[in-house]
């Protein structure tokens, strides 16, 4: 195999990853919505009807942020122990 057809191949294998990566974050965004709302749900809505209350409402409202802000403080931990992993192992 000549060397051109081998570089010809490494954008495949590049444009592969980046196709994997993006369906993976859109898996973990699907599954962090469903989770959210699984949670926020059964924790506000104790009897459902045709309209939320302000009480339910205010408390969807404030279960979403922490929710989102728990999962922020998770994503940015992880993110920096990859990135100090990854330096010291020199890649």
């Amino acid at each position: 195999m000549s060397l051109f057809g081998a570089s010809k191949k490494q954008p495949d294998v590049n444009k592969m990853k980046d196709e994997i990566q993006q369906a993976s974050a859109l898996a973990n965004a699907q599954q962090l919505i469903n989770n959210m709302n699984n949670q926020c749900y059964s924790k506000c809505i104790l009897k459902p009807s045709n309209a939320l209350s302000s009480g339910e409402e205010g408390c969807l409202n404030n279960c979403m942020q922490r929710y989102m802000e728990a999962f922020n403080i998770i994503s940015t931990t992880y993110v920096h122990r990859m990135s100090k992993e990854r330096h010291e192992q020199g890649v």
